[in-house]
């Protein structure tokens, strides 16, 4: 045993000496829940402040300003391109991975292994855009698009609070009055 466990295993037991068995306890256990409630509570600011994704695909109107700074500064987003749809599956950045809608695009982008890959259609190439909702609540739905040269490409979309099949029937209706635009 290392002398600082050796150190804090005496202080344990005088504390439960002098203040007895159930108090120290109740201590420790408040002191837990104390630092649990800080950590998400600083987890929820971080993620309010745009330095953590947000673990919900956001409307425009929700999406922090800095994520889209983010995604023009990484070449994701064109100037003056509006995002519609937002979500990142990253952990700690929305550089690890993305998935959104534009008024022109739709793109994905993720880092993995050191690559960075972006696939990104226009909607006049868009075939089809099809919901596979998964049936856990901890994997991401898969909106898969099917461009019309056969290509193909996923985008990855959190199931909270129903956000797969919003940002799906959003981006669907969007394709479909592009579709028609493109007709008259």
């Amino acid at each position: 045993m290392q002398l600082s466990t050796v150190k804090f295993l005496i202080c344990l037991k005088l504390a439960m000496k002098k203040f007895g068995k159930k108090k120290v306890v109740i201590g420790c256990a408040s002191t837990f829940g104390i630092s649990i409630f800080v950590l998400l509570a600083a987890i929820g600011l971080a993620i309010n402040l745009g330095w953590l994704p947000d673990t919900a695909a956001l409307p425009a109107s929700k999406i922090n300003p800095r994520h889209i700074s983010k995604l023009a500064q990484m070449g994701i987003i064109k100037s003056g391109e509006k995002v519609y749809y937002f979500y990142s599956a990253g952990m700690f950045s929305i550089s690890e991975d993305g998935n959104l809608f534009t008024d022109d695009r739709v793109i994905s982008y993720q880092k993995f292994e050191g690559q960075f890959d972006v696939y990104e259609a226009t909607y006049d190439e868009i075939a089809s855009i099809d919901l596979d909702t998964s049936g856990s609540w901890l994997d991401d739905s898969i909106i898969n698009i099917t461009l019309k040269d056969g290509s193909w490409f996923m985008l990855l979309v959190s199931k909270e609070a129903d956000g797969d099949k919003e940002f799906h029937k959003r981006l669907t209706d969007l394709w479909e009055i592009r579709k028609m635009q493109a007709q008259e």
